[in-house]
């Protein structure tokens, strides 16, 4: 995990945008430019170059699966059309974030459980032949 949440990080571009004075739309040109690659980022684009053209964005927003990320583009929709959007901006960063928390938590949850799945498949096979090898040879040689 190298970086935040891809919403969260075009919240914050945003919020620091909007602290130094400057425009949403700076703020969501920052997060294309740092994060060019992300599929969430790449979305963005697409959503934000419909709302340059001023079309309708509401279809487009309503195939994303995730809540949070449908609720940061229309409130950065709000925004641009120059509605107050800060403290909304500041309540559903701390909602984003505890959902980041959530899901590592629940991440680390099931993480020990995935961890045995390589003893289970390659070191217990090689204990058992340890321990059972020179008990299964001293049965074949009793055999003879």
């Amino acid at each position: 995990m190298e970086d935040l949440a891809p919403p969260l990080e075009l919240l914050l571009s945003v919020k620091s945008s909007i602290e130094k004075g400057k425009s949403i739309q700076e703020g969501i040109k920052r997060y294309f430019n740092v994060h060019s690659s992300q599929s969430f980022a790449r979305f963005t684009r697409q959503w934000f170059v419909l709302i340059e053209r001023q079309v309708s964005t509401h279809e487009l927003v309503a195939t994303l699966k995730s809540p949070y990320r449908r609720q940061i583009l229309q409130l950065l929709e709000k925004g641009i059309r120059k509605e107050p959007i800060y403290n909304q901006i500041l309540i559903l960063e701390h909602e984003v974030y505890q959902a980041c928390e959530r899901e590592i938590q629940e991440k680390l949850i099931k993480l020990p459980y995935l961890v045995m799945i390589p003893v289970l498949f390659f070191q217990f096979p090689a204990l058992l032949t340890v321990i059972f090898g020179p008990l299964l040879q001293n049965f074949i040689e009793s055999l003879r």
